[in-house]
């Protein structure tokens, strides 16, 4: 079985070139740069939310139990 080179390159060169005009001929997108510039300061404000949710939540921490000195000043505020 012998390779023909020859055929090979054309075929080649006909993909490069279908793609390229393609590529050329494909609508244009209007880009709207006010569009853009809001979708990014919203993702901003998101993120940054969710950072300070993120540090408030690791602020709490887990459950402490209450010292002898927190339980004597919730008992003379009862009597």
């Amino acid at each position: 079985m012998k390779i023909n080179f020859e055929k090979v390159f054309y075929y080649f060169l006909l993909v490069v070139v279908s793609g390229s005009v393609g590529y050329a001929l494909k609508p244009e997108t209007k880009v709207d740069e006010t569009q853009l510039v809001q979708k990014y300061e919203n993702q901003q404000r998101v993120c940054a939310a969710a950072m300070h949710m993120m540090a408030d939540f690791s602020k709490k921490g887990l459950y402490q139990p209450k010292t002898k000195k927190e339980w004597a000043i919730e008992r003379m505020m009862k009597n």
